[in-house]
């Protein structure tokens, strides 16, 4: 869901459709949370499940504010690099 949003703030602020669409697929894909899963799968049978799923959201939050701050400001590699530790978090 937030592939688009990171689409349209990595081409206002790169003004390069191509970062833009880097920045945008390179996470928040369904392919990297469901890379993602069976990493996580044996915490869902956990006592604190609740815990851990709050705890990959937050992860995956901050991994876009992360994505948002940085964006313009530090090298696109460096911002597909995070955005693809976020989508690992990213619960498809």
């Amino acid at each position: 869901m937030s592939s688009p949003a990171l689409l349209l703030l990595g081409l206002a602020v790169t003004v390069s459709a191509r970062s833009a669409s880097a920045a945008s697929t390179a996470g928040p894909a369904d392919h990297l949370g469901a890379a993602g899963g069976p990493v996580l799968a044996p915490c869902s049978t956990a006592a604190a499940a609740g815990r851990i799923l709050g705890a990959t959201l937050a992860g995956y939050a901050a991994g876009l504010a992360v994505i948002t701050v940085a964006l313009g400001a530090v090298p696109v590699a460096v911002v597909v690099g995070v955005a693809v530790l976020a989508g690992f978090l990213a619960r498809p």
